[in-house]
């Protein structure tokens, strides 16, 4: 879970009833591999950068192609249980 630097490109706004950050959406980081890195039984936390590309299905059903920074980390569970 991150906190991001500020909301992306096609969530919406404050005035819209159907704000997509209120109620959340998946989003896709296509630079961050479908196979976690595993290393001493523990999984590796895949966001080494802290800017990215997104994509998700925003306002209207509009595919979104924008990016994000991560302002911090709040929490990984790197545990391969």
């Amino acid at each position: 879970m991150v906190q991001l630097d500020d909301a992306p490109e096609g969530v919406g706004s404050e005035e819209v009833d159907d704000l997509l950050l209120r109620y959340g959406t998946e989003v896709e980081f296509p630079a961050i591999p479908g196979s976690p890195v595993i290393a001493s039984g523990e999984v590796q936390d895949p966001l080494t950068k802290n800017k990215y590309d997104i994509t998700f299905v925003g306002m209207n059903g509009e595919e979104v192609n924008t990016k994000v920074k991560i302002a911090r980390k709040v929490w990984f569970a790197g545990s391969n249980a």
